[in-house]
């Protein structure tokens, strides 16, 4: 996986993103891609995401997602 990206922006950017790839038993690959921060506050078809779900080579474009978290523990 490769991600390229650049931005100025003159507003605060808080981005997350979590990548998650396996191999299955049975041999087909898994991979889940999931991101906040970025678009996640538009609401008209300006909003954009990284959120995908890919399977065995199929790729699936899923919704905005939205993670939860703590600015004091970020874990």
């Amino acid at each position: 996986m490769m991600d390229f990206g650049r931005g100025h922006h003159n507003y605060g950017v808080a981005y997350f993103w979590a990548l998650f790839q396996t191999t299955l038993k049975d041999g087909r690959r898994v991979g889940v891609s999931l991101g906040d921060g970025f678009g996640s506050e538009y609401k008209s078809l300006e909003k954009a995401s990284e959120d995908f779900l890919v399977i065995d080579g199929k790729f699936y474009k899923l919704d905005v997602t939205e993670m939860v978290y703590s600015k004091e523990d970020y874990l």
